[in-house]
């Protein structure tokens, strides 16, 4: 769903008209003297009469059906509050205008999950808040300069996200942020936090209710989108994530699955995928793919940041096809999985129950299960989890490999990475997952064939699962233990006792050496080392060499695609 919002700054009827025309394909939602709200044809949209619109989907929080239409009070409820009350009322993929002339206010409201993008910038006297910059573009005949200290923010802190962009005075709203225009100014308000749901006085004390909670809501959430697209197409690894979401997914013949199969053994995930498959009663699609990327082709489209992995390009051009081949209007995916189940890699568990237990058989019990899943000695474990007790919390660190040396980068501004008080570390550690994971939600290019949809990522999951506290997500030595358990009965025996998953480290590596030569010609010749971003003797020893680690393919991959991105904004 695309959106755009313009706000004048001063009365503007004359200029509003010539706006709409430049955007024939959108349909007027909201349009006075002061501000225009436009929106694809039959958008999903839950009307707040003359005061504002729910763009989107939207489910109640109450009793758990999808949203139509609200109760008079409710919409008293919601415009009285100022959009405040949106989040406890509902979940979805949505943003909310609410617009009160009389008083010359706006509220804006972006939801908790972030799947609807919302950017924002400011233009010849207009407020624009969109979720398509190609619109703002054709609409204010605006051009957008590349921001390269935005760039170098996103080339050193890849797994986190900010509110900057990669386009000059183009901003990203933060999920469950408010923005509201009272006259002439303009505030910022985080209605939706993870930090509320990861406090201690909110946690879940008993593992059975934190299970029961966990199969509940998963089935609820998939559900419900699967009742909005009932002709879908489903991303099954084998894993556990995807497997949890094809067991909740209802069956009908038009949901079925893709398991991508390529060349290399280390990815090859069949044998989980036909079981997961089997036990959920879906028709699965065995799509082989060869090791092969045009680094230099990003993705069609506008965007403030880079787009796609372009290592993935043979990948998500098979999984369009088969959804196109399928009928599917969505793709249904496990995407966040391991960030809202708390598959973390840290002490962090150990240290929490260190803090709340002390040295206790509780604390005992979690650092012999923190052993088992990383697999180390109970002792290490222990020290591991003691150290990480006592060591106030600590910044992420710049990723400075091949950034050129002494290259001054600002770390992502955030509300979810502002230290909050009295969260146990481990928990910490949980909620800055759930960051990484938004890192990535938009950079998959079959998204350009339909939705893609990442039930894990949903609000009720979320909130649900900051609660559980980090030593029960390790309950008997295994990782995501508590989801794993919640659908013991239903998962294939193989698939709930996995530790390990396959993985595309052999398929990046072949695609690297497929496309060494023009990475390297591509780079050096390239709009980031022109820019002086680069440590371009690094980067050439590095592309000299045909075996990379894995560490060093992602970073390579990384740049690719930024210098692909920032390419797409040059002016012919």
């Amino acid at each position: 769903m695309r959106f755009i919002l313009f706000r004048f700054r001063d009365e503007s009827p004359d200029r509003i008209p010539a706006l709409i025309a430049r955007l024939p394909d959108l349909s007027v939602i909201l349009a006075d003297d002061k501000i225009a709200l436009l929106a694809d044809p039959g958008a999903s949209l839950v009307s707040l009469d003359d005061r504002g619109v729910l763009l989107g989907v939207v489910f109640s929080q109450i009793n758990g059906q999808r949203v139509a239409t609200f109760s008079a009070e409710q919409r008293r409820e919601i415009l009285e509050s100022h959009g405040a009350a949106l989040p406890r009322a509902v979940w979805g993929s949505y943003v909310a205008v609410l617009y009160d002339a009389a008083a010359q206010r706006l509220d804006v409201l972006r939801d908790p999950s972030g799947s609807t993008p919302v950017f924002r910038f400011a233009a010849n006297g207009i407020d624009v808040l969109t979720s398509d910059i190609e619109l703002a573009e054709r609409a204010l005949d605006q051009t957008f300069d590349i921001d390269w200290d935005g760039v170098a923010q996103m080339l050193a802190y890849p797994q986190r996200r900010g509110r900057a962009t990669g386009l000059a005075g183009v901003l990203e709203v933060p999920a469950g942020a408010l923005l509201t225009w009272q006259g002439p100014s303009l505030s910022e308000a985080q209605l939706w936090s993870p930090w509320s749901f990861a406090e201690t006085a909110r946690r879940f004390d008993d593992i059975g209710t934190a299970r029961d909670g966990i199969r509940r809501t998963l089935e609820r959430v998939v559900s419900l989108w699967g009742q909005v697209y009932p002709e879908a197409l489903l991303e099954l690894s084998g894993g556990l994530d995807s497997s949890l979401i094809a067991l909740c997914l209802p069956r009908k013949p038009s949901i079925s699955a893709i398991n991508i199969v390529p060349e290399m053994a280390d990815g090859d995930e069949r044998d989980y995928a036909r079981l997961s498959a089997e036990a959920a009663g879906l028709q699965l699609v065995e799509a082989q793919v060869k090791p092969r990327a045009d680094f230099r082709q990003a993705r069609a489209g506008r965007f403030p940041r880079p787009s796609s992995h372009g290592y993935l390009q043979a990948i998500e051009t098979r999984i369009a096809e088969v959804g196109l081949a399928s009928g599917a209007k969505a793709f249904f995916s496990g995407k966040g999985g391991d960030n809202v189940l708390c598959g973390i890699s840290t002490a962090g568990p150990g240290a929490d129950a260190l803090l709340t237990f002390g040295l206790s058989g509780a604390a005992v019990t979690t650092i012999a299960d923190l052993a088992r899943v990383h697999g180390c000695t109970v002792w290490t474990a222990a020290w591991l989890s003691l150290k990480k007790a006592i060591r106030p919390p600590r910044s992420d660190s710049p990723q400075t490999l091949f950034l050129r040396p002494g290259l001054e980068v600002t770390a992502p501004d955030h509300p979810w990475l502002r230290r909050v008080n009295g969260i146990l570390p481990g928990k910490r550690d949980h909620v800055r997952t759930l960051l990484v994971a938004h890192a990535f939600l938009d950079r998959y290019a079959h998204a350009s064939a339909g939705p893609v949809i990442a039930p894990m990522l949903s609000q009720p999951m979320i909130e649900l699962c900051l609660r559980i506290p980090t030593w029960m997500w390790i309950d008997g030595g295994q990782n995501r233990a508590v989801a794993r358990q919640a659908f013991a009965s239903r998962l294939a025996e193989p698939v709930r006792q996995r530790t390990t998953k396959g993985g595309l480290d052999g398929f990046a590596a072949a695609v690297y050496r497929n496309a060494r030569t023009d990475l390297l010609m591509f780079l050096s010749e390239g709009r980031l080392a022109s820019a002086g971003l680069l440590d371009m003797p690094a980067v050439l020893k590095a592309l000299s060499q045909d075996v990379q680690t894995s560490a060093v393919l992602t970073k390579l991959f990384q740049i690719a695609d930024t210098e692909a991105w920032v390419r797409t904004w040059d002016r012919a």
